[in-house]
């Protein structure tokens, strides 16, 4: 199988959703699927770790706005990307915004995905544009679930207390 992972960030990123995607690649290439990941290496971070069989498309970023790495090159990127991998599967880890354009791109449509929902994203009470921002973002997010063909939540209790998921349980399952 062909898998193409849309994610973040990648070690030596650290964190729970960049741990979680090198694991993920590194037993699906030992599985024998080929796989590849576009990814947002920071301005300033270490060159990306690429493990062994896994192809990574590093895109650079400008910076961020509002916690969302901006980058121009993304939608070329990942186009040059789809082209090269020919996935039978897209596998978006969320959240990431990059990700939201790709729901523009005729090319992704044509390509089942799942969506690997890592955390919800909150508005904190002392931020009115992040709050105005959250409202628009939770509208796209919306799209993105509706149009995977599954949800993958990281736990039972995460699952039950996800605002964004609750009306998507039936599409959602659970891997720890």
């Amino acid at each position: 199988m062909r898998v193409l992972h849309i994610g973040k960030y990648f070690p030596p990123e650290k964190g729970g959703m960049e741990s979680v995607l090198c694991d993920l690649v590194q037993a699906q290439v030992r599985r024998g699927d080929a796989v590849a990941a576009v990814v947002h290496p920071r301005p300033d971070a270490a060159p990306v770790s690429v493990p062994e069989g896994v192809q990574i498309w590093a895109v650079p970023t400008r910076g961020q706005l509002l916690y969302a790495p901006i980058c121009p090159k993304f939608p070329l990127i990942f186009r040059a990307a789809m082209r090269a991998v020919k996935p039978d599967i897209i596998h978006v880890h969320a959240t990431n915004t990059s990700a939201f354009l790709a729901l523009l791109d005729p090319v992704f449509r044509n390509v089942p995905w799942v969506l690997h929902w890592h955390a919800d994203v909150v508005a904190p009470d002392d931020r009115p544009t992040m709050r105005r921002a959250i409202q628009l973002y939770r509208r796209v997010e919306q799209r993105m679930i509706a149009r995977s063909a599954v949800v993958v939540a990281t736990s039972p209790p995460y699952l039950r207390s996800s605002a964004s998921l609750r009306p998507w349980l039936s599409r959602c399952m659970v891997v720890p």
